[in-house]
């Protein structure tokens, strides 16, 4: 194992019920009190409470859909070469060299090896004295199984404590980074404290905070305990070290700190821990401060100005956006024990509170609301929080929204539905992957029966994962009459949707020519969204109407999933990015479409994935209609007696059709079912 190298992993849920689910992995290692995200995956819909497993030096995930998803390499890297760990070693003092063998796995032409420069100040700790045989200019050719040596030094610098680097390998695949870590000791005796400045912030009153504190000896001598100063003014110490006892070259001891307020007011002290070695006492004074803090107080706020959320009255086919924001008003922080948001599927949510959200003092979250109603009715769901807030530890949030006329749904993806899979699309499960992990892929996927454009509204997930970051993929409203369901455009830039006459709402990674992505000064760290009503033959490139960079806030398009909205009402077209407004224009729009979904990518390449499929469309197309015999013949029934029959009325469209009523113009026929 390589020092400081642990990661954690997690999977989280957008949603808190598996849905939109991410792999997340951080390093072990907090900064200050919080992990350092290094990247997340898409994973889909997520079991709840399951732990990612460990295998064969891959992590494994179970999903609620009966899949267990692996990540890590599928094949033996083309390069391999263990990493190193130099023994303790007094600062400006050379340790004895160390040797990295790299072993070729297959053919290969290795470039180069070098150390990091201007990243980590801790590379200059490490040299690189020899490579045997040496790297000649036009390259090291390696056969299967044929080895290189690197020669390394370590000669720690200032300040003492851990310190690693990595040794870049260079070939004609790629890079291999190989770890290298060292310990760093001063001469002689060294007291090193995790921190000199201890700041508790509010902590309520009749409660009591502690922080662990670590003292190191980094020097190269035993070091002998002297007298600790203890603090005052409400400050404690546990597991002081005694008087005499002894902590040896690299060991350290754990130290809590305490605080318990007196009273609503700023306190502050101080303690000093100090050695007694012979000739060279040494001490390590620790500043403190805190203050007596009133109990966290929650207070809740709605767009519509009430304690409840009422998102008003929506035409089926609509949708309306609101939102609701926790606002933390009293002295100290307040936690989200149990988060139990609605399921209801009329109401999507954005951002989540998952359970352990924590507010500080004086902070709070807004979570936007989206109301998206496939049937006619008063519509009602409740969000329940439970938190240690000792005043109101229990809350719950009402939502509630009116929808009226008639419309209908389109299914979701699965592969009996009807959606097609043309290209490297395919349909399974609920989602739609459009381009595979390969250069140069084209998918799409449409609902094969023309709707109406003028009131509907298309809520999904979009998700860019596991590539390098190209290319993009794209919601498609084809003009029915001049688009089939298994049209399908070029790769790259094409998007998978140049050949179609019709709008596209595009979300993107990569800098597609004309696009927001080229355009907007820093789209593509963000993450870019833009409609387009077509291909520009003459221009090579897409026709681009309106864009613009998503919000750093949102985290970016690559890996991680974006709730998308998007609302088509009488030629007015709106955006919504996880339930935010971006884009709003007014657009021609054929009046009968084809609803579908495109991607492409060419050098460069991601995962395209589409999941979490709303369609609902507004008013029943009058071609409506139903199949039924039109006679049914009961033959010579005798008085008092009674004979049954049976007729079937079938729906052939591809939208549900309500039976109002059933009459007969006689009382002999009575009609159940």
């Amino acid at each position: 194992m390589v020092a400081n190298s642990g990661v954690v992993w997690v999977v989280r849920s957008s949603d808190g019920l598996g849905g939109d689910a991410t792999l997340q992995a951080y390093n072990a290692v907090p900064n200050g009190r919080w992990l350092t995200l290094l990247n997340q995956w898409s994973i889909g819909l997520a079991n709840t409470f399951t732990a990612p497993g460990v295998w064969n030096n891959k992590i494994y995930v179970a999903t609620k859909d009966g899949h267990l998803i692996g990540f890590g390499a599928t094949e033996t890297a083309p390069l391999s070469g263990a990493g190193i760990s130099f023994s303790p070693t007094v600062i400006g003092q050379q340790s004895a060299n160390q040797i990295i063998t790299v072993t070729a796995n297959r053919s290969v032409v290795i470039t180069g090896v070098s150390l990091p420069t201007g990243v980590n100040p801790s590379d200059a700790s490490f040299s690189i004295t020899n490579v045997t045989p040496g790297i000649p200019t036009a390259g090291l050719h390696m056969s299967l199984s044929t080895s290189f040596q690197i020669s390394v030094n370590f000669q720690p610098r200032s300040p003492p404590g851990s310190v690693q680097t990595t040794i870049e390998v260079s070939y004609d695949r790629g890079v291999l980074d190989i770890p290298v870590t060292g310990s760093a000791r001063a001469s002689g005796l060294l007291l090193y404290g995790s921190t000199n400045v201890l700041d508790f912030q509010g902590v309520t009153m009749g409660t009591t905070s502690t922080i662990n504190m670590t003292f190191t000896n980094f020097g190269d001598t035993t070091l002998s305990w002297g007298p600790t100063t203890q603090p005052s003014q409400g400050f404690a110490l546990s597991n002081v070290p005694v008087l005499g006892t002894l902590l040896s070259p690299g060991s350290s001891v754990t130290v809590p700190v305490s605080f318990s307020p007196g009273a609503l007011q700023a306190s502050s002290s101080s303690f000093i821990l100090s050695s007694a070695g012979p000739g060279d006492p040494q001490s390590w004074t620790v500043n403190l401060s805190a203050y007596g803090a009133r109990p966290a107080q929650l207070t809740l706020s709605t767009s519509s100005n009430s304690i409840a959320l009422t998102l008003g009255t929506v035409a089926v086919g609509s949708a309306q956006a609101g939102s609701f924001t926790i606002a933390n008003i009293g002295g100290s922080t307040a936690t989200i024990v149990n988060s139990t948001p609605p399921t209801e599927p009329d109401f999507r949510f954005s951002p989540a509170i998952d359970n352990g959200y924590q507010l500080a003092a004086g902070d709070s979250i807004t979570v936007n609301v989206l109301f998206q109603p496939s049937s006619p009715g008063l519509k009602a769901a409740t969000w329940q929080f439970a938190t240690n807030v000792s005043s109101s530890p229990n809350f719950t949030i009402a939502f509630s929204g009116t929808a009226l006329g008639r419309g209908f749904t389109l299914p979701s993806f699965t592969a009996s539905s009807g959606w097609t899979a043309n290209g490297t699309a395919t349909v399974t499960n609920g989602r739609l992957s459009l381009t595979q992990l390969a250069p140069f892929q084209a998918g799409s996927s449409y609902w094969p029966v023309a709707v109406a454009s003028n009131s509907l509204t298309l809520s999904y997930t979009s998700t860019a994962s596991l590539g390098n970051g190209a290319d993009a993929s794209a919601l498609v409203l084809a003009n029915a009459s001049t688009t089939s369901s298994s049209s399908l455009g070029d790769t790259g830039a094409g998007l998978g949707f140049n050949s179609v006459n019709g709008i596209g709402v595009v979300i993107g990674s990569y800098p597609e020519p004309g696009s927001p992505g080229e355009t907007v000064p820093g789209a593509v760290a963000n993450g870019w969204v833009a409609i387009s009503d077509g291909w520009n033959a003459s221009k090579n490139q897409f026709n681009w109407l309106a864009g613009a960079s998503l919000p750093p806030s949102f985290g970016g398009v690559q890996d991680n999933p974006l709730h998308v909205t998007v609302i088509v009402l009488n030629d007015v077209m709106s955006v919504f990015i996880n339930n935010v407004e971006i884009l709003s224009l007014a657009i021609a729009i054929a009046p009968n479409v084809l609803v579908g979904f495109a991607g492409g990518s060419g050098e460069l390449y991601n995962s395209q994935e589409i999941s979490g499929l709303r369609v609902t469309i507004g008013g029943m197309p009058l071609t409506a209609s139903l199949d039924y015999p039109t006679r049914l013949a009961l033959g010579t029934v005798g008085v008092g007696r009674v004979h049954f029959g049976a007729v079937r009325v079938h729906n052939a469209e591809p939208f549900p059709v309500e039976i109002a009523g059933v009459t007969t113009s006689s009382a002999a026929f009575i009609i159940t079912g």
